[in-house]
Parts: structure tokens; sequence; C-alpha cells
């Protein structure tokens, strides 16, 4: 509840400039076209003071038609309260200004009325706005009324028209209400983006470190348990390449995540994650180019859990790593000659091929294909694009 009307407030300031800024705009182009043959035709017969003060109404009307879409809310909203005030007191002054015929006249400033009330709608609640577009409506029959004792027929006749703005104002009532949904739904598929945004991030940082401690901690300790004498040198520098990667995996470098780097420089990340293995006959085709630096981390690690689990489970001699590097793409293909396996029979627990290898490459845009068959071998490719 407190998040929707605090996006509420945050988008009734945009609503409001944009309905008062239409308002304006109306104002000056349809009711000024009523308002200025009557004011020639007037000029004699209200005081000066009247008439310097009705255009005074008329310059903020054209304020707000000019500048309603850069002027300071706090500036559109002290015109928005002036401009409505102002007009229905000189409303209710206009007969004590008169000087005409005693048959009346309508007071040109009349004419500017719609537009004045509509601007109540951006001020105050409906009801209020509806009860103060009536009052003005009826001002000139009351200034008439106290200032002359009598409401002339013409006064009379107009007075329903006028008290009849309540339906501009409760269209426009309409229109803000609408609005105000529409940007309230905005901002609400807007926080709902970015809470979602956050959460894909979040769900991919512990989808990296369940392949993190997969890859280097988990693979570590189930060979180590292996070994009842000492460990071999080979075991010992993938323990300590596994705390190393264990330290620096909560502080991630951001700016790099979208860094590019050389053939040269994803053909060095490839040669250092295969030397950490024995047996591997490696060999890299460099035909230059850049890459994508986070596409180069994933396709390395996951060429290098396809290394790890073919050293440990196939039974090989060695494992052949081919890789080859081109402007925008690289391939990487993992063989081994061992005792193979069966792809589909590999259990959804089983994290090394599914997660680290397959859905890694994917989440990367790529694609990894694993072929093997019992006493067949293993092959590996890992492909980016796909």
């Amino acid at each position: 509840m407190g998040n929707r009307l605090s996006q509420q407030r945050a988008s009734e300031p945009r609503t409001d400039r944009q309905v008062g800024w239409l308002i304006a705009l109306g104002s000056m182009v349809g009711a000024w076209a009523q308002a200025a043959p009557l004011f020639f035709a007037q000029a004699e017969l209200f005081d000066t003071w009247w008439q310097v003060a009705s255009w005074t109404c008329i310059a903020l009307f054209v304020v707000l038609a000019v500048g309603g879409r850069v002027l300071p809310m706090t500036v559109l909203r002290t015109l928005w309260a002036v401009i409505p005030a102002a007009v229905i007191t000189l409303q209710l002054a206009s007969f004590f200004a008169y000087n005409g015929p005693a048959e009346g006249v309508v007071p040109w400033l009349w004419m500017m009325e719609p537009g004045s009330v509509t601007l109540l709608v951006l001020l105050f609640r409906p009801l209020v706005a509806v009860v103060l577009t009536v009052f003005s409506g009826l001002s000139v029959a009351l200034s008439a009324w106290v200032f002359t004792g009598a409401v002339p027929e013409v006064i009379a006749a107009a007075t329903p028209i006028h008290v009849s703005n309540i339906g501009f104002v409760v269209i426009f009532i309409g229109i803000r209400a609408r609005l105000t949904q529409l940007r309230r739904l905005e901002e609400e598929a807007r926080v709902a983006a970015e809470r979602q945004a956050r959460q894909e991030a979040e769900a991919e940082r512990n989808a990296e470190l369940q392949r993190l401690v997969h890859d280097e901690v988990l693979s570590v300790l189930a060979a180590a348990a292996l070994f009842k004498g000492d460990v071999p040198r080979e075991l010992q520098d993938e323990a300590a390449h596994a705390l190393l990667v264990l330290r620096d995996s909560g502080d991630p470098d951001e700016s790099e995540s979208g860094a590019t780097i050389s053939a040269g420089e994803a053909a060095e990340e490839i040669r250092l994650r295969a030397a950490r293995f024995s047996s591997v006959e490696l060999s890299i085709t460099d035909h230059g180019g850049s890459l994508p630096r986070r596409v180069v981390q994933d396709v390395s690690a996951a060429a290098a859990e396809a290394i790890r689990n073919a050293r440990r489970h196939s039974g090989a001699e060695r494992v052949v790593v081919d890789a080859v590097i081109s402007p925008g793409r690289i391939r990487v293909v993992v063989r081994d000659h061992g005792v193979g396996f069966r792809v589909e029979a590999v259990p959804p627990e089983r994290l090394g091929v599914r997660d680290s290898i397959i859905r890694r490459i994917e989440q990367s845009g790529g694609r990894a294909e694993i072929r093997s068959a019992p006493d067949a071998g293993v092959e590996v490719t890992l492909s980016w694009p796909r």
C-alpha cells in the first residue's frame, strides 16, 4: 500500500503538468476567441483597474500556455491557484466596476471562466472543484444583485450556461484520474522490471557460485578423498587455485563484465585453464579479432570442466583440446578416447555436464554439444555464438 501511494505521488506532478498545460492551451485558443470581441465592445463600460486586473489574468494564462511544460511545479501550482481565485474575484466585482447601461452586459472576462475553473481540478478534490465551479458560474449574477439590486436579463440567461461548466470540470477530473492511473501502472511496471532484473541477476550469481563450488571445490575434495598417502602436486595446485578463485568470487569486477578482449588474450585464458591439468594436448588457432570477456571466461571454464571430467572418468591417457578463435567467434573441442558414457543417462543432480558445461554456455548465448557412447570416448564441442 505504501509503495502504491509513493508511486502515485511520483506520477501526479507529471500528470498535473500535462493536464494544466492542455487546459491553458484550450483556454487561449477557444475562450479568447469569444472574449476578444467583447473586450473591444466593452472598453468604456468597466473601470480601468478592473480591465487591467482582467488582462493580468489573461497574461497569466499565456504564461501557463507557453511555459506549462518547463516551469517548476511550485510556480505552476501558484498559477493554478491564483488564476481561478482572481477570475472569480473579478467576476464578483464586475458590477462594482461596471459603468454601462442599466440593462447590463456579459462581462468579457466571464468568457475565460471555463479554463479558470477547470484548473481547480489540479488543486482540490473533485467535490470541492465542482462546488467552486457552481459558485463561479453564479458569481456574476451575484455581483449584479449585490451592486445594482437586480439581475439583468442577459446575465440571468447566461448564468445557467456558465454553471454548466461543471461538465468541463468533470471531464478533466476523469482525464486526470485516467492519466494518473496510467502513470502509476507505468511506474509499477518499471519497478517490477527492476525487481525482476535484480532477481535474475541474483539467480545468475547464485548459479555461478554453485558452479564455482562444484568445479573448483567439490571436485578437489572428491579427488583428494581417493588418496590415502601423499597428495600429488597437480591436486595441490588445483586446491590452491580453488582457494584463489573463492577469494576473488565475492568481488566481481562489474566494469569488465561487458568488456571485450583480443583473440590473443582469449587464447591465453584457454591455455591457462588447460595448463592446470596433465596429459592435455592443446592446439589453438588464432585468427585475430576480439570477443566479449565474459564469453571467453564461460567457454574456457566449461572447457576446463570437460577436461576435468575426461581426466577423472574416461580412463584415457591423454585429452586433446582444439580451439579456434576468430573475430566474434570461438570454438573449443575437448576429446578423449576413454570409456565414454550415455549423455541422456546423466542424473539431474550431476551438475558437471548439465550445469557447468551445457547451461553455462547456453546462458552466454552459445551452444554445447556432447557426443559419446560407451567405449567410444567423449567429444565436447563448445561454440559461441550459437
